[in-house]
C-alpha cells in the first residue's frame, strides 16, 4: 500500500498510527484511531486496516467526514 502511495506521489507523509492493535481486534483500531485522528490536520486520509487477510476480495469502505475520509476494509462489524 505504502509503495502504491509512494508511486503516486513521492512528497505524502504517510504515518503509521501503530502497530500494536491485537490481531483481528478491529474494535480496538477502531478505539486508537477514533482518540487518535483529531490530531491530524484536516483533510488527511485515514486507512486502517486491521486485517491479516489483506489483499483478498473484501470490498472497501470510504467515509467522508466534515475533518476529512476514512477508508478501511468492510469487516462487516
Amino acid at each position: 500500500m505504502k509503495g502504491v502511495i509512494f508511486g503516486l506521489n513521492p512528497l505524502v507523509t504517510v504515518i503509521d498510527l501503530t502497530h500494536g492493535i491485537s490481531p483481528q481486534n478491529v474494535r480496538q483500531g477502531a478505539f486508537i484511531l477514533g482518540v487518535n485522528h483529531r490530531y491530524f490536520p484536516e483533510n488527511a486520509i485515514h486507512v486502517a486496516v486491521v486485517d491479516p487477510g489483506v489483499g483478498t476480495e473484501r470490498l472497501a469502505i470510504l467515509v467522508q467526514t466534515p475533518r476529512g475520509p476514512f477508508l478501511a476494509p468492510d469487516n462487516r462489524i
